[in-house]
């Protein structure tokens, strides 16, 4: 058995060197994908989660990067009396690392399992914002459903998981501990060795190779 991560072209992403903030800086969060109730991304969990943050922590603030309709999702987050959230469409790669760079924390809520089929697929769940954010040196928070992502954020500390359950398992300490350099360029590292398209596509014919005859 073999894996294979997804793929993405982590130089174009790849930021500069990134420096600490302090404690009383703005966390500039950010969410990138598809928010729909009709997705496996649900915009009620992402509310929750910026909710709590914006609980435990003096200043922060939202992007969302998405093509899903942003009028919809506006009227979702002022239900919740949150209206302070920048929403964005990119076209292309370089607009994306133009927002990310902008960014301190990427987010993934992902959703709530409700039976035993569901948890086991959502284990090995990745989603290509997992290899985004890290290739632009940004630490992940990630519903610890979301099995792939966690995995990889865990192992390599770069990143937080929670329960979607209970969004107060994250307090401001293990938030601050992801806005360090050192953890910016753990995450570009660890997406240049896992999920670069040129790294990756080596892998492939490798493999591919050495199921061959003669490979």
């Amino acid at each position: 058995v073999e894996t294979i991560y997804l793929s993405t072209n982590t130089a174009k992403l790849k930021p500069k060197l990134r420096s600490n903030l302090s404690a009383n800086d703005t966390i500039n969060l950010v969410y990138v994908g598809a928010l729909s109730e009709k997705t496996w991304h649900k915009p009620k969990l992402l509310v929750d989660l910026y909710k709590h943050i914006r609980k435990i922590t003096d200043s922060c603030n939202l992007t969302i990067v998405t093509t899903s309709p942003h009028d919809k999702l506006k009227q979702e987050f002022s239900m919740h009396s949150i209206d302070d959230i920048q929403f964005v469409r990119t076209k292309n790669i370089d607009e994306l690392k133009s927002v990310l760079a902008n960014c301190d924390i990427g987010l993934m809520t992902y959703f709530t399992p409700s039976c035993a089929q569901e948890i086991v697929l959502s284990n090995s769940v990745m989603a290509v914002k997992t290899a985004e954010y890290l290739a632009s040196g940004l630490p992940m928070i990630v519903n610890k459903y979301c099995g792939g992502a966690v995995s990889v954020i865990l192992e390599n500390k770069v990143g937080l998981s929670y329960d979607p359950k209970n969004c107060s398992s994250i307090n401001e300490s293990q938030l601050r501990s992801l806005l360090h350099a050192d953890v910016s360029t753990r995450a570009i590292m660890v997406a240049e060795e896992k999920f670069d398209y040129k790294t990756n596509a080596d892998r492939y014919l490798k493999i591919y190779k050495n199921l061959t005859i003669g490979g």
